[in-house]
């Protein structure tokens, strides 16, 4: 079970494309018992566009 965030970043950069590492903290974010952090992975993403969707994605949560 995914609870924290510093286990989803973890499984989060095994993934090769920031695309699929932005679908899995999407799908994650509902399992994560710490939401506050998740402004974290702005820092992830180099992609402007997967930062502002991701962005967008979280605050509509």
């Amino acid at each position: 079970m995914l609870k924290n965030f510093g286990v989803i970043i973890e499984i989060a950069t095994t993934f090769n494309f920031e695309g699929n590492q932005l679908e899995f903290t999407k799908f994650a974010y509902d399992f994560c018992i710490e939401p506050c952090n998740y402004f974290k992975f702005n820092e992830m993403f180099s992609f402007c566009s997967n930062v502002d969707e991701w962005s967008d994605y979280a605050q509509s949560r």
